[in-house]
């Protein structure tokens, strides 16, 4: 993992936070807001805020680790 640039090992995390949110053993969320999630990452990949608002004050946890 050293050889990858900043930018990469960033988007590596935020492509695992994520996967993590909407994974199928994640029962920490409903189907019905890991499909939100889902809709609102295909609309618009870099806007965590926009795309987490489905997991009420949760989203806070992953902002800061993902950025806006």
């Amino acid at each position: 993992m050293s050889n990858l640039s900043e930018e990469s090992k960033t988007n590596l995390i935020k492509s695992l936070i994520y996967v993590s949110i909407i994974s199928a053993d994640n029962y920490d969320y409903t189907e019905d807001t890991k499909q939100e999630i889902i809709k609102r990452y295909k609309i618009d990949n870099k806007d965590w805020s926009y795309i987490l608002e489905p997991l009420g004050e949760d989203k806070y946890k992953y902002i800061g680790i993902l950025g806006n």
